[in-house]
């Protein structure tokens, strides 16, 4: 089915190019924007004389102030509004050749902003006067301002850590708009390398870790090198997820390293993003799971111990008849973080004692009455770093001492395209 087409003209001075635009596009409707009566007439007198040129077509006029860009810009931007409501599957068209400068002016503002068609009659010029043979319309492929603006907005999203709406804008303009061949490209490396964050930002390791495989060289000194030490973490403590990694012959550098404790940094640097953002109760969970990870890959890579099925053989034999009372009916033992932090203190584990002898419980409190957790209480900023010092601080203390020399931190992801441009230059 023919999609209608609509043109919106703004009117005024010289008759033939708006009659040599509607006989060119051939529109179903016209919106004809014209001027209204100052200490002469508006331009909306010259629409019959238009009408009997083109022979009659269906049309509407507004009229706006001449010189008003705020009158201009409003009507023709409520005007485009009320025609893609009206008709959301039509060709909307903007031919800005006739009327004010002011009129012209806002209404290619409007068709730039609005993702418009925008058209211009012309001929030859021999001077800087006026069109004096070949009068014709043709479009202009103008994506600069989309450009520019796309990627002001993109920019702003990112200082959010906000992957997901950039990637939606980005492929909302790449559909939308219409880039030069370089544009597009630059748009759509630049589209990719955002997927990679936004599916290590929601915990998809793998799907990142996969996807940036072409961009390898570029992303494995900052990003992807502490990538592999969190998988090779996960690996360490999930079985499932050690078999997908397998079945999806993924190469994983630190599988079978010791462990430095990534999959806990990684979670912290998770909180941080959550809180630029403003969630609080999400950031704080985060930085509960971190607290409690800490203790389970400690308890797993110091003493064999997956918390979450406890073997009591492999605890002193002093201390199993307080975990033996810990069963469920199905005879299983699962620890929670505080019963963690418990067995590692009774191993005399110095990670059980910096817990014991800390003030982190009080902020892992604070967590529980979270409506994330077990409560209705939300979180708040001014909360949100009270808890975060002392669980960041407390979790750092430790793998300083765990990791001597070998301790770092990674990396935040990206926050602006500046260095996600530099990240491509590399």
């Amino acid at each position: 089915m023919k999609k209608k087409r609509i043109l919106l003209l703004t009117v005024g001075g010289s008759l033939a190019p708006l009659v040599t635009s509607i006989k060119q596009l051939q529109p179903d409707f016209a919106t004809f924007i014209c001027s209204e009566d100052t200490e002469t007439p508006g331009s909306y007198t010259q629409i019959p004389d238009i009408l009997q040129e083109v022979g009659g077509i269906e049309h509407e006029k507004i009229l706006v102030s001449p010189d008003g860009p705020e009158d201009c810009i409003g009507k023709i931007m409520g005007k485009v509004e009320s025609l893609r409501k009206e008709n959301p599957d039509a060709e909307i068209m903007a031919d800005y050749t006739g009327g004010t400068k002011t009129m012209s002016a806002s209404l290619f503002w409007v068709a730039i902003h609005q993702n418009l068609q925008l058209f211009l009659t012309t001929g030859l010029r021999r001077d800087l006067i006026a069109v004096v043979e070949g009068e014709t319309t043709r479009r202009l492929p103008l994506s600069f301002p989309y450009y520019e603006e796309l990627l002001e907005n993109v920019d702003s999203l990112l200082k959010r850590f906000d992957y997901a709406s950039a990637g939606e804008m980005f492929h909302f303009a790449l559909a939308n708009y219409p880039f030069s061949p370089d544009e597009a490209n630059d748009l759509q490396r630049k589209l990719e390398i955002v997927e990679i964050f936004r599916l290590w930002d929601v915990y998809d390791h793998l799907g990142a870790f996969r996807r940036a495989q072409p961009y390898r060289k570029a992303l494995w000194k900052d990003y992807m090198c502490f990538w592999d030490k969190v998988i090779g973490d996960r690996m360490k403590m999930e079985e499932d997820f050690k078999k997908e990694v397998e079945e999806r012959k993924i190469n994983i550098v630190a599988k079978d390293a010791p462990t430095k404790y990534a999959v806990v940094q990684d979670l912290l640097l998770n909180g941080e993003r959550c809180a630029k953002r403003e969630r609080y109760d999400d950031a704080t969970a985060r930085l509960y799971r971190a607290v409690e990870v800490l203790a389970q890959i400690r308890l797993f890579t110091k003493y064999g111990i997956n918390s979450s099925n406890l073997d009591i053989n492999k605890i002193p034999e002093d201390k199993r008849e307080k975990y033996e009372r810990k069963k469920d009916r199905e005879g299983k033992i699962k620890l929670g973080l505080f019963d963690d932090y418990e067995l590692l203190y009774d191993f005399g584990d110095e990670v059980g004692k910096k817990f014991k002898e800390g003030d982190v419980r009080g902020a892992l409190e604070r967590r529980n009455q979270s409506i994330l957790a077990h409560g209705f209480k939300s979180i708040n900023g001014k909360d949100y770093k009270k808890i975060k010092e002392k669980i960041e601080g407390f979790i750092k203390g430790c793998l300083r001492e765990l990791l001597g020399e070998k301790y770092g931190e990674p990396k935040q992801l990206p926050s602006s395209l500046e260095e996600i441009e530099k990240l491509l230059e590399a």
